[in-house]
């Protein structure tokens, strides 16, 4: 069973008005709930984002929520970063919420749908924060609700079937999820960060799995149509303009991505966009 799949069949099983996904690798802490239930008390908060820290290294950021970059790049705001620029920033919107251990409103979650099980693993949490904002919800990133992550212990991202995934992933996010004026915007620099991607890759000898899950995507283009459709679908039911976060994320943050380790070797502290 898939990431996803045993995501929505929890999903499908709860009966409280609210529900965290916590991955299999992540450690609450004392007061998490109280401060993740807490934004909720707004309604148009479908999704809280807590302040997710490495497993094996306490004093370093896994996660302060998501963003997803104007390029077409999702990443973790505050990667590797100290622990003390995220712990002390106030309740913020952002743009979503990585799955390892998000809460989100279960009366949402359920009519959404929960997790589209064909992204299987990677990326999931990314095409569901783009859903709530289509259907008129946001994100709040929560500091005071702490979580413990082994960053990466479930899944060996050296197997050439998870890269390709991930691949195909990426686009499936940005053809079908990004508003059209954006898309529009975006398509130059998404198509040369693409190939920035890819030429770091053949450096590293692991480019075919990458250009591999890039033409399953191309392959999905009647799909990513229909996707697009239902996205706006969502904002038409909300009677609302959904409002998607832009970031730019510093040139520093793309280059460490580019030139980081080989997969299976050490990453600690390194600020970088999600894999």
């Amino acid at each position: 069973m898939t990431a996803a799949a045993a995501a929505n069949a929890g999903i499908a099983a709860a009966r409280g008005a609210f529900i965290q996904l916590l991955n299999n690798d992540a450690e609450v802490t004392e007061g998490w709930i109280e401060a993740g239930l807490a934004a909720f008390e707004h309604e148009d908060v479908g999704a809280v984002a807590p302040l997710v820290l490495i497993r094996s290294d306490p004093t370093r950021v896994d996660s302060a929520g998501d963003c997803y970059a104007f390029l077409g790049w999702p990443a973790k705001r505050g990667h590797g970063e100290p622990v003390g620029r995220w712990s002390q920033r106030p309740a913020e919107t952002v743009f979503g919420a990585s799955g390892s251990s998000a809460f989100y409103r279960c009366d949402v979650l359920k009519r959404l749908g929960g997790f589209d099980p064909s992204f299987g693993s990677y990326y999931e949490d990314v095409d569901l924060a783009f859903r709530l904002r289509w259907a008129g919800y946001r994100c709040v990133y929560s500091p005071g609700c702490v979580i413990l992550h082994e960053v990466s212990a479930s899944y060996d991202h050296a197997r050439p079937e998870l890269q390709r995934r991930m691949s195909r992933n990426a686009e499936r996010i940005f053809w079908s999820c990004l508003p059209t004026a954006w898309l529009a915007v975006a398509i130059v620099p998404h198509l040369a960060w693409t190939l920035a991607q890819g030429a770091a890759r053949l450096v590293r000898g692991r480019a075919r799995p990458f250009v591999l899950g890039k033409l399953d995507a191309m392959r999905e283009g009647p799909q990513l149509a229909r996707r697009r459709r239902v996205h706006q679908g969502l904002a038409r039911e909300a009677r609302t303009r959904p409002r998607f976060p832009l970031e730019i994320l510093p040139s520093r943050q793309l280059l460490s991505h580019l030139r980081r380790p080989r997969l299976g070797t050490s990453s600690r502290g390194v600020n970088r966009p999600r894999a």
